[in-house]
């Protein structure tokens, strides 16, 4: 098992969720969104870190 892989999804995995949880208080509406970019971000970068912690998670436990 790889540590450092595993230490690394772990980062990801909780940018994923923090990335995830603001576009839930958008569309819950407690929060609103500066510009058009901050929108545009947040759905990319969510899914994204998302998939980068399966990736990386696979790696650290592969033998």
């Amino acid at each position: 098992m790889n540590y450092l892989l595993l230490a690394l999804s772990l980062v990801t995995a909780s940018i994923a969720l923090l990335y995830t949880v603001n576009i839930i208080r958008v569309a819950a509406g407690r929060i609103v969104w500066a510009n058009n970019l901050a929108m545009i971000v947040h759905l990319i970068v969510a899914p994204v870190a998302a998939t980068l912690t399966v990736w990386l998670f696979q790696l650290a436990v592969a033998r």
